[in-house]
């Protein structure tokens, strides 16, 4: 409990900006679950602030508490909630309620399904789920669903590669799909909705008209950065570790690199898109920070990438 006070509170600092600014939640690159959540409340930008802080520190604690039981970071620790936390708010546009933030909560979980499945007798369960979850996260923000891709590829790396273990992740990714054909079906509105809904939640390279700014560049630079070390630092973490160590990684970095592929279908691109690098990125930090040799180091590091965020919201407003 006390754990996760420190995080309301870690939270509340990088997202201080919130407090005392207006921060934007119209978009109109949502898939049609996150839309749902748009239309019905009818909130406004203040209360979606405070969902979408909500929503963060659930992800944190879930990421924490699933990295935990599959001993991600060799022990267990704060660090890959708190880098979400950290990564989630580099912008100001990840402070309000956006579709990917939203569709992030799903993928997280189809994540810990996927770090339990080596060596599972009966794994069709966590297959399936991986799937459903995927397509939630899809029908959140569209090009999510790419991660179907990631769930195959994971796949093969936890389990020598078997067809019908495919086939049970391909069915969970199309039960929300044809669930919600089903419903559009039945109200007569398939080809003016159902399909109107995919094909507005794709585009190749179709970036929206909401300008980057110089913040906008500022965190196209620093998760360039985070990047780059962690591709660096990716053979290191392989070293004098047990075979479901490394799979677990490996599939890690396969997110990260599933990640990028997203920014090529989502319809309506805009800098709040980089949110989607949160999750990897979390874990993969949280390992590197767990690793270091020494705490000083590991708290001047820390402190060099969190000082900057809500220095750089009041700042570049």
């Amino acid at each position: 409990m006390l754990s996760n006070l420190f995080l309301v509170v870690y939270a509340a600092i990088l997202r201080v900006f919130g407090f005392f600014n207006p921060v934007d939640s119209e978009y109109d690159n949502g898939g049609y679950l996150s839309d749902i959540i748009y239309e019905t409340t009818g909130l406004g930008d203040g209360i979606r602030f405070w969902i979408a802080f909500i929503f963060i520190l659930v992800q944190a604690v879930f990421l924490n508490l699933i990295t935990s039981e599959h001993k991600i970071t060799g022990e267990a620790n704060l660090l890959p909630g708190l880098f979400l936390i950290l990564f989630s708010s580099v912008h100001v546009s990840f402070l309000g309620l956006t579709p990917a933030l939203i569709g992030n909560t799903a993928l997280i979980f189809a994540v810990g399904y996927m770090y339990g499945v080596y060596k599972d007798k009966e794994p069709s369960g966590k297959h399936f789920n991986v799937g459903f979850l995927t397509a939630i996260a899809a029908l959140c923000y569209g090009s999510y669903s790419v991660f179907f891709l990631y769930g195959l590829g994971a796949l093969a790396t936890q389990r020598a590669f078997n067809p019908r273990e495919a086939l049970q992740i391909l069915a969970g990714f199309l039960v929300p799909f044809f669930l919600l054909w089903v419903y559009f079906f039945w109200m007569g509105d398939v080809n003016e909705s159902y399909f109107a809904y995919l094909q507005s939640s794709f585009g190749v390279l179709n970036f929206s008209d909401r300008p980057f700014g110089i913040p906008g560049f500022v965190a196209l630079g620093f998760f360039g950065i985070m990047i780059l070390i962690s591709v660096v630092k990716f053979p290191s973490f392989l070293q004098k570790q047990g075979v479901k160590s490394k799979k677990n990684i490996n599939i890690t970095f396969q997110l990260l690199a599933v990640a990028g592929i997203t920014t090529l279908i989502q319809a309506g691109l805009g800098i709040e898109h980089l949110i989607v690098l949160a999750i990897p990125l979390g874990v993969i930090f949280g390992i590197l920070f767990t690793r270091m040799k020494s705490p000083i180091k590991a708290e001047i590091w820390h402190a060099l990438l969190f000082i900057p965020v809500p220095l750089i919201h009041f700042l570049l407003k």
